[in-house]
């Protein structure tokens, strides 16, 4: 919505990363995801979903903007042009390197969509199934 070619809709998203930068954030804590509800009556992708209802949280891709630097790109008429890297920026995390990993070996074993779901689903089960070592001192070491 940043780099939209409508200004109005471009200021409309500019005033709501300014707003959720003000937003302090609560702690140091994992923010849990909520999915707001999608309208599908919407007839532009910016009324997707409630913006009075959704809890505004900073875009991390925007965070190095400063709000001096906002203010000018709301107040400027020319569509702006934004230089981020995204090379830096990880786009997997380590849980989704895992079910990579896990459907990459199914396929591997495996012929056709229902017998890779079955190895996966049984693979997790038994994952889930076996003993969790937290610390080292938790390994019994047999002598």
């Amino acid at each position: 919505m940043v780099i939209d070619d409508r200004e109005h809709v471009r200021k409309l998203e500019l005033n709501r990363v300014l707003e959720s930068k003000e937003v302090p954030v609560k702690g140091k804590n994992v923010r849990k995801c909520l999915v707001p509800k999608v309208n599908f009556e919407a007839n532009e992708y910016f009324e997707l979903i409630n913006w009075s209802k959704a809890k505004l949280i900073s875009p991390p891709l925007l965070a190095s903007l400063s709000s001096n630097t906002i203010l000018q790109l709301i107040s400027s008429k020319a569509k702006p042009t934004l230089d981020i890297n995204l090379a830096d920026i990880p786009c997997h995390t380590q849980a989704v390197e895992r079910c990579v990993k896990l459907v990459t070996q199914a396929s591997s074993k495996v012929y056709g969509p229902e017998r890779r779901d079955g190895f996966i689903r049984a693979t997790i089960t038994f994952r889930s199934s076996m003993p969790k070592f937290d610390t080292k001192s938790e390994f019994a070491i047999p002598q």
